[in-house]
């Protein structure tokens, strides 16, 4: 069995979910953690990424409970990749009954690209969370 080289076969083995670097760095392709000055833009982010995967997939999310954490990566000037996982509430039924059912809390991952000339937005990944294991 190998062991990690370093911390950031994680980062890269998480796809970017998982960030031990400096958040502080500006090194175009390292992914680092959000900072407060990241708020703004990561709010949009999120709220871009659960209007589309709701029209996409036709789910029922009722509320975002909370943004559990938000990794950046910067590809050179225009583009800012946002790694984000949501605590969500949803009203998926799980049966073939037309029963309204309780909310359920789920986590999930969203990959959003940002374009900062026209800052317009991309999803690329929304999925439940594979690299986020709640604290017991």
């Amino acid at each position: 069995m190998m062991l990690s080289q370093s911390p950031y076969d994680l980062v890269y083995g998480s796809e970017g979910f998982t960030a031990y670097s400096d958040p502080t760095c500006t090194i175009h392709g390292a992914i680092r953690p959000s900072t407060p000055a990241d708020e703004e833009h990561v709010k949009k982010a999120v709220d871009f990424a659960l209007e589309q995967y709701s029209k996409r997939e036709g789910a029922d999310i009722v509320s975002l409970k909370r943004i559990v954490k938000v990794n950046l990566e910067f590809h050179g000037k225009t583009i800012v990749v946002y790694y984000i996982t949501l605590d969500l509430e949803t009203n998926f039924s799980g049966g073939d009954d037309e029963q309204e059912s309780e909310p359920a809390a789920f986590y999930y991952e969203a990959k959003v690209y940002r374009y900062i000339p026209d800052d317009l937005f991309a999803l690329d990944i929304f999925r439940p969370a594979f690299y986020y294991h709640p604290p017991y």
